[in-house]
């Protein structure tokens, strides 16, 4: 038995990137439809604050070294004359605190140096990997907010369509079982794809599951293009009866006429699956026939 899903090809993987820092947005080289390398530069902000933030930690640092130095002159020396008992102890150790701090203040500049750094770097958005320009979100000379959208991306290598089914439609379906895919506006039928997920919760009140489906890398399918799922699912016995025998087939309570012998009855029924012109019936547990004829 086969069961036919539609939906749309889209990329396995998508981002849409955006800057951790706000700023003003000075360069966007990419447009939509260009294809872009891993690494490589799509946005970048103003980095002239930055990098004055980068010039002061970097002075800063320089400047604690040398008070470090001359600190450390300034011990040796104490120490030269603590030897020769020209000064007290107490004054000695005053003077390796003050190294000891000083160390530890370079420290904390070094550390300072390398975030400004690298906030500095963050104003560039780069590719995390190869893929096409999907959508552009802001232009040159805008204000971009931390975390805001700058331009969206989509890999070509993996190509996946996610499509919904009804509750009866997923039993007997597993991860992993291999899955047709045509192409009907392209005209390209029996493309393969492995049905990669199975969702365990329905969308709504109309008790539908998502299904996801992975295209081969082998079929090189564009994102964007209507696609029709073919799964195949084990068939189950089951009666078939013409839709129009079938009395009220879509309220709460369908039914069927039943001829036993010379007398018709009225049977309630639970609808199925679907085939042409046909519906699958099965009587309800507990269902019993109400005489309507003699």
């Amino acid at each position: 038995r086969e069961l036919r899903l539609y939906g749309t090809t889209r990329a396995a993987r998508r981002a849409t990137l955006a800057f951790t820092l706000g700023g003003r947005l000075q360069l966007r080289p990419v447009r939509v439809g260009d294809e872009v390398r891993r690494g490589q530069i799509v946005a970048a902000l103003d980095p002239r604050p930055l990098r004055n933030g980068v010039s002061a930690a970097r002075a800063e640092l320089q400047g604690t070294d040398a008070r470090r130095a001359q600190l450390a002159r300034e011990l040796a020396r104490y120490r030269a004359l603590y030897s020769a008992q020209a000064i007290p102890k107490q004054q000695l150790e005053r003077a390796s605190n003050g190294v000891d701090l000083a160390r530890a203040g370079k420290q904390g500049r070094r550390v300072q140096l390398r975030e400004a750094r690298r906030l500095l770097r963050e104003t560039r958005l780069r590719a995390p990997f190869a893929g096409i320009v999907t959508a552009v979100h802001l232009e040159p000379g805008e204000y971009a907010r931390p975390g805001r959208g700058v331009v969206s991306l989509a890999s070509r290598r993996e190509v996946e369509i996610e499509v919904e089914a009804p509750e009866r439609a997923i039993a007997g379906l597993r991860r992993g079982q291999a899955v047709r895919v045509d192409l009907p506006l392209m005209g390209r039928r029996g493309l393969s794809a492995t049905l990669r997920s199975l969702g365990h919760a329905a969308r709504g009140p109309g008790q539908l599951f998502p299904l996801l489906i992975a295209l081969e890398a082998k079929e090189r399918v564009l994102p964007g293009v209507t696609a029709e799922v073919v799964l195949r699912r084990p068939s189950q016995s089951a009666l078939f009866v013409p839709v129009a025998a079938v009395v009220d087939p879509t309220g709460g309570a369908p039914s069927l006429f039943v001829l036993r012998g010379k007398r018709v009855r009225r049977l309630t029924v639970r609808v199925g699956e679907l085939r042409g012109s046909e519906v699958a019936v099965e009587a309800p547990p507990g269902a019993a026939e109400e005489e309507r004829l003699g």
